[in-house]
């Protein structure tokens, strides 16, 4: 599971969290219609429920081939 500074509920200051994920028809597709849909993370409170953070975990994958290689090329010139 990736780890995120969640410290406490910003809805009822519960400390205990867990992880869910959303699939199939709640899932997330880009732009590229013949592009799987990722799944969709949620980080929720286990005392009230509430959703604190909601995550996919290959962003990339939603771009069009086209973005993803413009995407690709900026990060190797950044590094």
């Amino acid at each position: 599971m990736k780890q995120f500074n969640i410290k406490q509920c910003r809805i009822c200051g519960g400390t205990e969290f867990v992880k869910g994920v959303q699939e199939f028809h709640g899932s997330i597709l880009g732009e590229n219609e013949w592009a799987a849909g990722q799944p969709l993370y949620h980080i929720l409170c286990l005392n009230c429920g509430s959703v604190l953070h909601s995550y996919v975990e290959h962003p990339t994958s939603l771009l069009t081939r086209k973005h993803r290689e413009q995407y690709e090329q900026a990060r190797k010139e950044n590094k």
